[in-house]
């Protein structure tokens, strides 16, 4: 064990070129989180003018809503991502985008990139559901040229979207007198959302970007990841002072996580904790339980704040003969291939590529836990499906997962340095192993929990309650 241990250990070779590219993108991520902590209203009027490439209405103008005298409002919800069966931000603006739609006229603004996707989905949804109107909103073609040619980071093509969007915002208003303007995606606090500055109420959520990557867990095993952690570490701390104003420029704020909330609150800014992502209800077989060695799952990109190479670690110490089968592709692949055939762990780790979003769904009932060590994630949506399937989660006890799993139906590792996370993952697996009665109950619990607190319509009802308060307040 300890053999294998030391073998991980093996730096990762940093070539030059990786090495120059990943200083570059830390000096950028610091200028574009300045950059974008730039007081609402400031350089707005004068942003880029990005062609609107669309404008659909799938509403007879003849039958429009009624206002805000009959408990309909005009919403304008910009969400720079949205697309249905995409997982991950996309997901998120098509879902909340659509449970709005169920109480008011709302009007979406998105990239030109999703039209296709959004286009596919329309005939599938119900006859009868009021359907957004979408906007699709893009950068000129030069830009997107320049884009290409410099490998820009896709952070800086969302910044400068966001700031041209801001004249497609007010020609919007001018046409549909909006009583609300809801900034969506992407769900994070350094931007400067297009919808500030336009006379109107605003809801800016929810929002994220608190969850750090402790420094105890950064590696110069891995030199790569480590700076683009530090990167990531550093804008957000930059923006933390321009807080203040964003909030003066906001009517309501919701935060997808603790750690975020508790950022503003030392501020002296009031929140509303709303979990970004949800669920529909849909029907599970009952499980049985588990015999034989456990099968764990991991699904998501792969990369290094998902904190897979900790799950491999923990794995190997356990000494449990459990199998881990691990869904998706990313830049941290080839590292965390390396690390399983240098842990022995041949036999028991499988990389079984991406799979579709409805696939994944159907390949969970294979599993008896998913694992989920990530750093600092916000929500997903993956985990809560695993969980309606009845999947008990290890996972660690921050960002969006820490709210997500309760006690009855997972197991939460607190953060520490790299020993400390991996022996308690360790200890996690031991546990559920030689438990398995636990391991039923906690699948039980699971489905429930998220059944209770997740589903979509329950989520959007909330958010509508938080509409009308901030148009009445």
């Amino acid at each position: 064990m300890v053999d294998s241990m030391n073998r991980a250990r093996t730096l990762q070779p940093l070539p030059l070129a990786a090495a120059l590219r990943t200083i570059w993108r830390l000096l950028l991520s610091a200028f574009l989180s300045l950059f974008a902590s730039i007081a609402p209203g400031h350089s707005t009027r004068r942003g880029i003018s990005g062609p609107r490439s669309g404008f659909l209405q799938w509403a007879d103008p003849a039958s429009e809503p009624p206002t805000i005298g009959n408990q309909c409002m005009k919403v304008l919800v910009s969400a720079y991502a949205c697309e249905p069966h995409w997982g991950s931000e996309p997901e998120v603006g098509w879902q909340w985008a659509w449970q709005m739609s169920r109480f008011h006229d709302v009007t979406v603004l998105t990239r030109a990139t999703h039209k296709r996707g959004i286009d596919a989905a329309l005939p599938a949804q119900s006859p009868e559901a009021r359907a957004p109107r979408f906007v699709y909103h893009e950068l000129p073609a030069w830009m997107l040229r320049w884009e290409r040619i410099l490998h820009l980071n896709p952070w800086f093509h969302y910044l400068l979207w966001q700031r041209s969007a801001w004249r497609t915002v007010s020609e919007l208003h001018a046409e549909f007198r909006f009583d609300l303007l809801h900034h969506l995606t992407w769900t994070e606090f350094r931007s400067t959302p297009a919808i500030w500055g336009h006379g109107v109420p605003t809801v800016w959520g929810p929002v994220n970007g608190s969850e750090l990557t402790p420094w105890q867990l950064m590696s110069v095993k891995y030199p790569n990841a480590m700076l683009h952690e530090l990167a990531r570490n550093c804008s957000s701390a930059l923006v933390v002072p321009g807080l203040r104003a964003k909030a003066a420029a906001s009517s309501a704020i919701l935060v997808s996580a603790r750690e975020t909330e508790e950022t503003f609150t030392k501020l002296g800014i009031r929140t509303v904790l709303l979990p970004e992502c949800g669920l529909h209800w849909r029907e599970c077989q009952p499980r049985v339980l588990p015999e034989g060695p456990l099968r764990f799952l991991i699904n998501g990109r792969l990369e290094f704040h998902k904190g897979v190479h900790l799950a491999l670690q923990a794995l190997a110490a356990s000494g449990v003969d459990a199998g881990l089968w691990i869904y998706g592709e990313g830049e941290f692949k080839a590292v965390l291939e390396r690390l399983t055939r240098n842990l022995g762990l041949g036999k028991q780790v499988r990389f079984m590529g991406r799979l579709s979003y409805r696939e994944m769904l159907r390949r969970e009932a294979d599993f008896d836990v998913l694992m989920l060590p990530s750093l600092h994630d916000s929500g997903s949506v993956g985990v809560l499906e695993a969980m309606a399937g009845g999947l008990p989660v290890i996972c660690l006890d921050c960002g969006g997962s820490a709210i997500a799993v309760s006690q009855d139906c997972g197991i939460k590792v607190p953060l520490g340095d790299s020993k400390t996370v991996v022996v308690g993952l360790a200890n996690a697996i031991r546990r559920y192993d030689a438990d398995r009665s636990l391991v039923a109950v906690h699948s039980q619990n699971a489905r429930r929990h998220v059944l209770e607190n997740y589903l979509w319509d329950r989520k959007g009802e909330q958010l509508d309650s938080i509409y009308w308060q901030v148009v009445g307040g």
